[in-house]
């Protein structure tokens, strides 16, 4: 199995933190005039979570963290 060059790894996490930007977004306008418990706010909340960690991956392979 030949090694996955750094190139590649930087575009896939590049790619993953995009997709998760985008619908953080749209999940946030949806959360906006909703009370914190609703469903559509927990969605928001993971969806932040998720990618704050792509964000974190991806600043460690381009090296910032």
């Amino acid at each position: 199995m030949p090694a996955i060059s750094k190139k590649t790894k930087i575009a896939a996490a590049r790619r993953e933190y995009t997709k998760l930007n985008r619908a953080y977004h749209a999940a946030g306008k949806r959360a906006m005039d909703k009370p914190k418990k609703s469903v559509v706010h927990k969605d928001y909340e993971t969806i932040k979570k998720a990618r704050n960690l792509a964000g974190r991956k991806l600043g460690k392979l381009t090296g910032v963290r």
